[in-house]
C-alpha cells in the first residue's frame, strides 16, 4: 500500500502511534532521494529527538528557514523538548483545528 494512503488511513482511524512511525519512514525515504535533503546538523537534531522519544518527524519549509514537526507521545514531550532546546532549537506550540485550516491577516506597517 502507498505510504501516503497508509498514513491517511491511520489518521482517519485514530491510529496515531502508527502514523508517527510512518512519519519516521517518510523521513528515511526522503533522505534517501538525495543528499541535499539534509545535512549533519539536521541529522543530529532528528536523531536526538528520536533518541529522546519522538516517533517520527518531518522537515518543513525550505532554504534554511524551515522547521521540524515531530510526533511525540505526551509522556516523552518533556524529554524531547529538553533535548531540542539543548541543541539550540526553538520550540513552537501549535494545535490542530477540528474545522480544518484557520488563517488570519495582519496589517503590516
Amino acid at each position: 500500500m502507498n505510504l501516503c494512503r497508509k498514513m491517511h488511513r491511520h489518521l482517519i482511524r485514530g491510529e496515531l502511534l502508527e502514523f508517527g512511525r510512518d512519519l519516521h519512514a517518510t523521513w528515511q525515504l526522503k533522505r534517501g532521494f538525495t543528499s541535499s535533503v539534509s545535512n549533519s546538523r539536521v541529522d543530529e537534531i532528528y536523531a536526538s529527538a528520536i533518541r529522546a522519544g519522538a516517533l517520527g518527524g518531518k522537515l518543513l519549509g525550505a532554504g534554511g528557514g524551515g522547521f521540524f514537526l515531530f510526533f511525540v507521545q505526551p509522556r516523552f514531550r518533556k524529554a524531547v523538548t529538553e533535548c531540542l532546546r539543548s541543541a539550540e532549537c526553538r520550540i513552537s506550540a501549535f494545535r490542530f483545528e477540528s474545522r480544518g485550516v484557520v488563517s488570519w491577516r495582519t496589517k503590516l506597517t
